[in-house]
């Protein structure tokens, strides 16, 4: 039994770490493109550059999304999240 645990244990912390770094490797990903569009875009329409810039993800694209805007938060103008791929922990206020 103890050795059936571990072993379960062990291949959850692997899908944990495998997810955390598909997540950065993701998240490093849009970073680059997003630079990429925006310079683009810019070079092309100087315009754009007083338009609001939103990030959209649905799914796991939501999850990177979100953790995109949460680490350039000053980059963008917001996140639009659909059915995003993200664990929600609510927390009790003590009311006194």
């Amino acid at each position: 039994m103890k050795t059936a645990h571990n072993l379960r244990q062990r291949s959850l912390n692997s899908l944990e770490d495998r997810y955390k770094m598909t997540t950065n490797v993701m998240i490093h990903d849009t970073k680059v493109l997003m630079q990429k569009v925006w310079f683009v875009c810019m070079a092309e329409n100087p315009e754009f550059s007083s338009l609001p810039c939103f990030l959209f993800g649905e799914s796991m694209g939501g999850a990177v999304a979100l953790k995109t805007h949460l680490k350039q938060p000053k980059a963008w103008s917001g996140a639009i999240l659909c059915a995003p791929m993200c664990k929600v922990i609510f927390l009790k206020h003590s009311h006194g």
